[in-house]
């Protein structure tokens, strides 16, 4: 590559103009195949240098051509075009410059033939500010490597950055279409053919990444934390029968904010209705249930239809283990954000990658662990355990106890782990109470913990192994017949954009702005600003 430094020109990227030496043949393969895959406008006006330069298909020569045309802001069009020859010239009638190429027959390469790279036209260059040669398939080939690699990356961005690199304006609307185009020569959906029903059991197994679940973890009973959709109250009884449905305090708290009662305060009327979700005991949950009937009578129905016993932690029967909002769905949404730009296949595939990520991750981290239990429970059992130094203890049999806490005592069945105080049902952590009873007797606070705690659990979660499924090789070890064929669903796009953005909550209350003034709460018919 011969690179004269009187012809080197600064740009704002700091790109250097190569110029490829095509006569001589001194030009460098790999140096210019990196120039080639450049997505500079200052390389790519240099591509075209004259006679005898040589290219590996009529398709990578079109490619070439398409930006040249772009760089230059010029355009052309095709007189012969096929895989053998092409030939294109100025698209101004009587300019002289033209292209001819044709296959080399010796190397299969394609070769400029002739040409002529000077324009006697008077059109020095496009009058308009977008380009002709600017199709779907050259935006696509643009924002291919981009959105590789963010999924999430909006035709309204495509537009501003293509104008700030390129100089040249598209439409939001066929940006759109050329950002699906690219994403279809991404996330390709292949075609798999099947022989059998013991190549397919095979083939199933290939793609499941022969999950080893013998290890798992299998709990008898679940809890389940949503909100109080008709639906669900409905579905989770009779599909997944014996186990507890839990309602969502945050969804519960705004439900009854939203009610057109007249809340004067209602920050303070949310923390007393957080109070009695809380409540360890049923008299202390009544106290402050009673609190908000007596001083907003109209809230009364409300209270009474809102099933105590699936929100309130002194009523509920099932397992919550201190949790008491399904915030874990939403960490699961915000987790998988990136991936739902993609399509079904590649979402799916997105997902594997990153739970294979996650389980090794944990998995790493669990083999530091050297307690019984976890960090977080090992912290919380110890603060009750400090607590349980100066507590009296009178024993009434071996399983039952009475434990003095001040003014107050507690009943402590170690038989059935509970307290009367209600924490070591509710969290699965001994209190300070359980703590001293489970002292008196010389046993171990740890083994009264939940097993959920434990590190040995913590460790058999993430035992399971997400096996890697490579695609280097995956047509190779498929077995080829003339079997039946998997193909994709024929699922038909509606018209207009895809949706992008998710549904608002239901809780969620929309601020309205005035299109005069732009101000929140406000509308045009009743707006008084001056503007």
């Amino acid at each position: 590559m011969a690179i004269r430094k009187e012809e080197i020109i600064p740009s704002d990227k700091n790109i250097l103009r190569n110029e490829f030496d095509a006569d001589n043949g001194s030009s460098s393969a790999s140096q210019y195949e990196m120039v080639l895959q450049s997505n500079s406008i200052d390389a790519w006006s240099h591509l075209i240098r004259g006679e005898g330069k040589k290219f590996k298909n009529a398709d990578e020569f079109r490619k070439v051509l398409k930006n040249y045309a772009i760089a230059t802001m010029r355009s052309f069009v095709y007189k012969k075009n096929d895989q053998q020859k092409v030939f294109v010239v100025c698209n101004i009638s009587g300019c002289e410059w033209k292209i001819y190429a044709s296959k080399y027959k010796a190397d299969e390469t394609f070769e400029i033939k002739k040409c002529c790279l000077q324009h006697v036209c008077e059109e020095a260059n496009l009058r308009s500010r977008g380009h002709p040669k600017a199709d779907s398939v050259w935006v696509a080939n643009i924002v291919k490597d981009k959105l590789r690699g963010e999924p999430s990356y909006r035709p309204s961005a495509i537009v501003r950055d293509i104008h700030r690199e390129y100089y040249v304006e598209l439409k939001y609307h066929t940006t759109w279409m050329d950002k699906e185009i690219a994403m279809h020569q991404l996330y390709a959906i292949a075609v798999v053919e099947i022989e059998n029903d013991a190549n397919w059991e095979w083939f199933c197994l290939k793609l499941r990444g022969v999950l080893t679940m013998q290890n798992c973890v299998v709990f008898s009973q679940f809890t389940f934390f949503s909100d109080r959709h008709s639906g669900l109250v409905k579905a989770i009884p009779n599909i997944f029968a014996g186990s507890h449905h839990a309602y969502c305090l945050r969804h519960l708290v705004d439900n009854f904010r939203t009610r057109k009662y007249p809340l004067h305060n209602k920050k303070y009327w949310k923390s007393i209705f957080h109070k009695a979700a809380y409540a360890e005991t049923e008299s202390e949950f009544i106290v402050h249930i009673t609190s908000i009937i007596q001083s907003i009578p109209l809230a009364e129905e409300f209270i009474k239809n809102s099933e105590h016993e699936n929100w309130a932690n002194c009523l509920f029967s099932g397992k919550r283990l201190g949790i008491i909002n399904n915030n874990q769905a939403e960490c699961w949404n915000s987790w998988v954000k990136p991936a739902r730009y993609l399509p079904i296949v590649s979402i799916i595939d997105t997902i594997r990658l990153q739970i294979m990520n996650m389980m090794n991750k944990r998995r790493e981290s669990s083999l530091l662990m050297v307690g019984i239990l976890s960090p977080k429970p090992e912290s919380i059992l110890l603060q009750n355990y400090t607590k349980s130094r100066n507590l009296k203890v009178d024993r009434s049999t071996s399983l039952l106890f009475e434990v003095q806490d001040g003014d107050k005592s507690c009943a402590v069945d170690q038989g059935n782990w509970s307290c009367s105080c209600r924490i070591w049902k509710i969290n699965g952590i001994p209190c300070n109470h359980a703590c001293a009873a489970i002292e008196s007797k010389g046993l171990s606070i740890y083994d009264f913990c939940d097993s959920c705690y434990k590190v040995e659990s913590y460790r058999r979660v993430y035992v399971a192994v997400v096996n890697p499924i490579p695609t280097f090789d995956f047509n190779a070890d498929l077995p080829h017949s003339n079997g039946n064929i998997i193909r994709p669903s024929d699922v038909r796009s509606q018209p207009g954009c895809r949706r992008t953005q998710r549904f608002p909550s239901q809780v969620k209350k929309r601020v309205t702005k005035c299109a005069r003034c732009h101000k929140p709460r406000n509308n045009r018919r009743k707006c008084k600003e001056a503007i």
